[in-house]
């Protein structure tokens, strides 16, 4: 049986296009689909061993991005098949619980602490954390001081087997403590 998704949940849910970098493999493949004879050596370059420091410069150390790499080489016309094979997967990102269970003894929810990503490359690119500034950009959940939010977002989360990590340090430091009000 086929099932059909939708181009945009594709690259929404599944597909990393806009912030991970694509691997020298992308560049090698999108050269066999590149009309112009420039944008095609250029390819084959940054695809081959002999292009790895220019790989380096212009993806690698810029955080160039698959969909940037699209729109500098406009000839380039790739197969939905292929880019689904070359394109990241989106990964799952980690970040620390700073909360405790809420004053009812409640542990339905939690607080995140998130540290938003933004920052400029060598080239003075402005570069933003897919995740963080996704959480950043909802809707508060509740402000200080409300029971409740009127209309609460959920942003699914799971919490994997053997993720916690706790030390004698991190007790005495109090790096670990921190989920406590």
């Amino acid at each position: 049986e086929e099932s059909i998704i939708h181009l945009g949940t594709l690259f929404n849910y599944c597909l990393d296009g806009t912030s991970a970098s694509p691997r020298s493999y992308f560049f090698y493949v999108a050269s066999h689909f590149a009309s112009d004879d420039l944008e095609r050596e250029k390819l084959k370059e940054l695809g081959s061993r002999e292009g790895r420091d220019d790989f380096y410069q212009y993806c690698t150390r810029e955080r160039r991005s698959v969909l940037e790499c699209f729109q500098d080489f406009p000839s380039l016309d790739m197969p939905l098949d292929w880019v689904v094979q070359l394109c990241p997967k989106l990964q799952a990102r980690q970040f620390s619980i700073s909360s405790s269970c809420n004053e009812v003894g409640e542990r339905n929810e939690c607080e995140l602490t998130v540290a938003v990503v933004n920052y400029k490359t060598p080239w003075k690119r402005s570069i933003s954390g897919l995740c963080s500034n996704y959480l950043k950009d909802l809707p508060f959940l509740r402000t200080k001081g409300e029971t409740s939010a009127p209309n609460p977002v959920r942003v699914p989360v799971w919490i994997e087997r053997g993720s916690f990590k706790f030390s004698v340090l991190d007790a005495i430091s109090g790096n670990a403590l921190h989920s406590q009000r």
